[in-house]
């Protein structure tokens, strides 16, 4: 992903020439969203070979979007603003970050502690067992190893169905995110850069 990045981030500001901001920005949020959604549709059985085009994807549309969406905002502001407008594009990056880990991460924990309650409550597990099992996937593969057997297997098994559930639920949200900020993109963005504005020099 990171790869495909790096060789597609220097033609994005070629594509915009050709094609607009509008086009490039839009185009590379569709191919985010997408690869977000094929990842999402992966189960327990999945090898590295069935989540490598959503990677892949990910990878060619953040390469797209990044260059032409931040020579989109630096192209409207004066020349004696783009220290601001920088550190304002990269506040605003930091900010959707944790946003998005805080969100996906909550539904994907949600969905993966509804998975394993209904099937351990039976068992009335001690407190702290419990904490351990529904508080992450590692800490419940670490229990069943520790059980082992039957028992042992049939949690591991349990708690990465969970767990992937819970990763697939989080991973087409942010697909519908991406594809409505494609949507956005394509309706507001201009079809080309805009040429930046003279600082004002008048001291008004």
């Amino acid at each position: 992903m990171a790869g495909l990045l790096a060789l597609v981030a220097p033609l994005s500001p070629l594509l915009v020439r050709w094609a607009g901001t509008k086009a490039v920005v839009g185009t590379g949020l569709l191919a985010v969203a997408g690869g977000l959604w094929q990842l999402s549709a992966a189960d327990v059985s999945a090898t590295y070979g069935d989540v490598l085009p959503g990677m892949l994807l990910l990878g060619l549309g953040a390469g797209l979007v990044v260059p032409a969406s931040l020579d989109s905002l630096m192209g409207t502001l004066p020349q004696g603003d783009t220290g601001v407008g920088s550190a304002t594009n990269g506040v605003s990056v930091q900010l959707g970050g944790a946003l998005g880990v805080a969100v996906i991460g909550s539904l994907l924990t949600t969905r993966y502690q509804d998975r394993m309650g209904p099937p351990l409550a039976p068992y009335r597990l001690p407190q702290g067992v419990s904490d351990t099992v529904l508080g992450s996937l590692g800490g419940a593969l670490g229990l069943a190893g520790r059980v082992g057997g039957t028992a042992g297997r049939m949690l591991a098994e349990l708690a990465r169905s969970a767990f992937v559930s819970g990763m697939g639920l989080g991973l087409s949200v942010g697909a519908v995110v991406a594809a409505g900020g494609a949507v956005l993109a394509f309706a507001a963005l201009p079809s080309r850069p805009r040429h930046r504005r003279p600082a004002d020099s008048s001291g008004d």
